[in-house]
């Protein structure tokens, strides 16, 4: 009887002390995921939502990311910067610190010069609307260098999107109702194309309203990859376009493998806008709030 409530208080301490550590701070709450050096049982409580992983394991994570990653690409909004706001200064800094031992790349679901302007005009490589257009900074000059269209039936997509909208309520927005970006590619923001960054920050930030849509959302417009983009909005892309096959692209195109791809980034759930990386099995890490990003990549290029 005695064993047996020793190791009952030791459970509930254990399991005490793995809880408060992930409430610490938002950053405890953030971790690397797609484990492919850890152990299955500890890879299914990760994916089960544990965030508790003893120092062995992250060494040995660590020293593994440190010796075989040479590419490093990026999400932005939410990741890097919050939705649709210039980069930090602190940001900035921790990029420069990677740069020095790390390809970087941003793969990103708006536009090259969107981002680009976003991250103060930072010189990297950048690869937009999931992989429909690309740019570079060559000789200190932001340039496209490949942008890919596609043809789009706008009426039929304006139609669709306003039956939505009747059946789930937002038929008061600001602006446009679809923004149709000269890519091909298509932003349906239930606020609107001009609602105020406050009401869009404000409106879903844990994507439940969308996700209530989305599998209907997803019947509807079955023909394209479909993302919970944003704050407010669906993204619609050709089947083809996806983070992952765009990434993976760059890559091969750059000379790095997968296994030497690490992508940084704030929406893996599924319909996330990140969500291709992890159905592709590539190695991630995943940041849930980006005000920590700076703290969070330290390990990738501290010795």
């Amino acid at each position: 009887m005695k064993k047996l409530l020793f190791f009952s208080i030791l459970a509930i301490i254990t399991f005490q002390s793995c809880k408060n550590k992930t409430q610490e701070t938002a950053l405890a709450q953030d971790s690397i995921a797609e484990f492919p050096y850890v152990d299955a049982e500890t890879a299914k409580a990760y994916a089960a939502g544990a965030t508790c992983i003893d120092s062995t394991q992250a060494e040995l994570k660590k020293s593994n990311f440190q010796a075989t990653k040479k590419l490093i690409a990026f999400d932005l909004d939410a990741t890097i910067t919050q939705h649709k706001t210039q980069m930090s200064p602190e940001a900035t800094a921790t990029l420069d610190s990677l740069a020095r031992y790390y390809h970087l790349v941003m793969i990103g679901a708006g536009n090259c010069p969107r981002i680009y302007h976003q991250m103060n005009d930072y010189p990297i490589d950048i690869v937009g609307n999931y992989g429909m257009q690309e740019s570079k900074v060559i000789d200190g000059q932001f340039k496209i260098i490949r942008e890919d269209t596609a043809q789009i039936d706008k009426e039929w997509i304006k139609k669709e999107c306003q039956k939505l909208r009747e059946k789930y309520g937002y038929t008061d927005y600001a602006g446009e109702s679809v923004e149709f970006h000269k890519s091909g590619m298509i932003t349906f923001g239930l606020l609107g194309t001009q609602a105020s960054k406050e009401d869009k920050l404000a409106f879903d930030p844990d994507k439940k309203k969308r996700l209530v849509m989305y599998p209907e959302v997803l019947e509807i417009f079955k023909d394209f990859s479909v993302f919970i983009g944003g704050s407010t909005s669906f993204d619609l892309a050709e089947k083809k376009y996806n983070k992952y096959d765009a990434l993976m692209r760059y890559a091969q195109e750059n000379g790095f493998t997968k296994e030497q791809t690490l992508f940084v980034g704030d929406d893996f759930s599924d319909g996330g806008g990140d969500s291709h990386i992890r159905l592709g099995g590539m190695d991630y890490i995943h940041i849930r709030d980006y005000r920590n990003f700076p703290k969070r990549m330290e390990f990738l290029y501290k010795k």
